[in-house]
């Protein structure tokens, strides 16, 4: 509020164009009539009277100072600081590390989205970098640096096709992994495609964090703990695993980072001739997971949960793929004419929205237990 009590006075806050003025009085009706002949003056540039307080008022900060104070006091911690640090330098960048913030106008947003375009920005990156943004100009809001917040439209993006791991994919992958001796990399490739487990997820598991048939994961992206049942190849490769851990703090991947995974993943990649598929990285096992549910028929509010997704609306993207939902619609329109419709499913050769792969198989195992779980995860 403009006025509000302090103590036993009355503290008045006026701001202007990313300025501060601020008095105190003992009575409020001072307080009040200070406060209306000090926008009168701001308004048409007469000097402000700060009596005996001297100036208070604080200056218009810089977009580089709006994005260090929201660094320091809101992204701090956060899961994403990384990332909110690369947006909002670029942001930065492109509107100017000096302009104050009360000069970020629509205007100045629609030149800036023209520049991220011209240098090569997607749509989805853009669309990020609004988001920062948009985060730095609500806190700057909240501290009184800017009034009145611009216009930020964020870009139509558009729906990619899913990418998901074939079972002659999976079972190249593996082959391959246990050609060079990476029983690791096959451990987590497979636990990845059955638990449906983020590579950081995976990364951060410990002994203790499996128990009763399922894995518990606490600290996830959307903040919110949860836990998945194992299938049987899943609970057969913890078992080996947890029979080598000593405490159960210890972690099921010691030693293992990211770059270590993206690193031996991209190997595979290379080996099976699929660096150029932009699609196939390590997060691809993650979209299968959640894929090879829906091509069983599990409900997507089921999928929702195991997959961990904070809205639903990410998980929709897997809709079109469960068999039956729109064949069965559209059989509807055939009752009473005797006919049926004609569509039928078909296997995929590469992992994309084509069809619904059916017979998995691994190296030809017949008590291969991998996907053929999953569909009873929900159940």
């Amino acid at each position: 509020m403009p006025i509000a009590k302090r103590g036993r006075k009355y503290q008045v806050t006026v701001h202007h164009r990313g300025e501060r003025f601020r008095r105190s009085f003992d009575v409020y009706a001072d307080a009040e009539a200070w406060e209306s002949q000090t926008k009168h003056n701001l308004k048409y540039g007469k000097p402000v009277d700060m009596g005996d307080e001297g100036p208070t008022q604080t200056r218009g900060v810089t977009m580089a100072q709006l994005r260090e104070e929201t660094l320091t006091h809101h992204w701090a911690g956060a899961k994403s600081k990384k990332t909110s640090e690369m947006n909002s330098a670029s942001v930065c960048e492109a509107l100017g590390w000096d302009l104050p913030v009360i000069s970020v106008t629509t205007r100045r947003v629609e030149n800036m989205v023209i520049k991220l375009s011209e240098a090569g920005n997607s749509d989805a990156t853009i669309n990020r970098k609004l988001s920062a943004l948009s985060t730095m100009l609500k806190y700057g809001q909240k501290h009184g640096y800017v009034q009145q917040l611009p216009d930020m439209s964020r870009k139509r993006e558009p729906e990619h096709r899913i990418r998901w791991v074939t079972p002659e994919e999976e079972a190249e992958a593996l082959a391959y992994f246990e050609h060079v001796g990476q029983e690791d990399m096959a451990d987590f490739m497979c636990l990845a495609l059955d638990t449906g487990f983020r590579r950081s997820e995976l990364l951060r598991l410990q002994a203790r964090d499996v128990s009763d048939g399922k894995v518990f994961i606490w600290e996830s992206k959307s903040g919110r703990a949860r836990s998945v049942p194992l299938t049987r190849r899943a609970s057969a490769i913890l078992g080996k695993r947890l029979n080598r851990i000593e405490k159960p703090t210890d972690r099921l991947f010691t030693g293992w980072t990211k770059d270590m995974i993206r690193y031996h993943w991209d190997r595979a990649r290379h080996h099976m001739g699929l660096m150029g598929d932009p699609q196939f990285g390590i997060h691809v096992l993650r979209h299968t997971f959640c894929s090879r549910l829906a091509q069983r028929g599990v409900p997507i509010p089921a999928i929702k949960e195991l997959a961990g997704h904070s809205s639903i609306v990410t998980t929709q993207r897997y809709v079109h793929m469960s068999p039956d939902n729109l064949r069965n619609a559209i059989g509807v329109l055939d009752e009473g004419t005797g006919l049926k419709s004609t569509e039928t499913p078909h296997a995929s050769d590469r992992g994309v929205d084509r069809g619904v792969a059916q017979n998995i198989s691994t190296n030809g195992n017949k008590n291969y237990h991998g996907i053929n779980d999953l569909e009873t995860l929900a159940k």
